[in-house]
């Protein structure tokens, strides 16, 4: 009985051995943590519920919060406190506040990191390790595709006013539209020019000269602002009656009526699509192609008739 008694101990601490062993090796006990940052608002939170649905059942996320008050420093601590195999980078402020640290800290070895929900990504990542994105504007082809039914008169020439540090999203976007034998006609001023009202008033008398049938906006904080709205923009446009292409759905929604067809991601889809990514790179042991950018697949569109 009593060599029973010790086989018996001896098969069961070997099983727990195993045990302790099997839950210590797999995946799902051991799961591999995905920092999110991200700005406090409505827009960020729709992003992260659907990054949270896509991946939270096979990866731990933590999630941080920056503000402008926030120092890069901070988001050091994030990432030697918990090590994590991804960022998720959720906003300009975020990325911004990344690029700063990684400009700050070259000792530091960073993971691969993604960009969502932030404007012009194209330009942050050329400045960024182990970065790739997904862009917030929408290609300027699925905005007049989703204007077409709307309108009575077709859209075979559009314009667009851009800052020269554009023109590779530019570049991608006249290929687009040439697909779809829709003509672009650009118009460029500087990165910056010396008055931006007069910069875009030049701009639209050219696009109008043109004929073109509609006119892209672009979201640039420095071409499109209230300021420039009501003293280039609107005045201009409101004459010449032809379609206005907008990015920022607050723009048709608001006082400053400006627009006729606004055409965004789908926030939700956004957040999905972005922890597809993360997936991706979990399948890729964690491994970046840096500069990599995807569309959005999913947009809402919003109309002001």
């Amino acid at each position: 009985m009593a060599i029973a008694s010790i086989l018996m101990r001896t098969l069961i601490n070997c099983t727990l051995f195993t045990l302790v062993w099997f839950w210590a090796a797999s995946p799902i006990a051991a799961a591999d943590t995905v920092l999110l940052i991200k700005s406090e608002g409505t827009v960020f939170r729709e992003v992260v519920e659907g990054i949270r649905d896509e991946i939270d059942s096979e990866l731990t996320i933590v999630d941080a919060v920056v503000d402008d008050q926030s120092e890069p420093a901070a988001i050091k601590t994030l990432l030697l406190q918990h090590r994590p195999q991804a960022v998720v980078l959720i906003g300009n402020k975020a990325a911004n506040q990344y690029a700063v640290l990684q400009a700050q800290d070259k000792t530091l070895v960073y993971p691969p990191s993604i960009i969502t929900a932030a404007l012009f990504v194209d330009a942050l990542l050329p400045s960024m390790q182990q970065t790739v994105g997904i862009r917030y504007e929408i290609p300027a082809i699925s905005t007049i595709l989703a204007m077409r039914p709307v309108l009575k008169k077709p859209i075979n020439k559009v314009g667009v006013i851009y800052r020269q540090w554009m023109q590779p999203i530019i570049k991608e976007n006249k290929q687009f539209l040439t697909n779809e034998q829709v003509e672009l006609v650009e118009y460029q001023v500087g990165n910056k020019p010396k008055n931006t009202n007069i910069a875009v008033k030049k701009g639209i008398r050219y696009l109008l000269k043109n004929q073109v049938d509609a006119v892209w906006v672009i979201n640039d904080n420095l071409l499109l602002n209230p300021n420039t709205i009501s003293r280039a923009w609107k005045p201009r446009l409101q004459k010449a009656r032809i379609p206005v292409l907008v990015g920022v759905e607050s723009l048709i929604a608001t006082k400053l009526q400006f627009g006729n067809l606004a055409t965004v991601p789908d926030l939700y889809s956004l957040g999905t699509q972005t922890g597809a990514m993360v997936f991706d790179l979990m399948d890729n042991d964690w491994q970046v192609t840096a500069g990599q950018v995807e569309q959005p697949i999913s947009i809402k569109k919003s109309i002001n008739r």
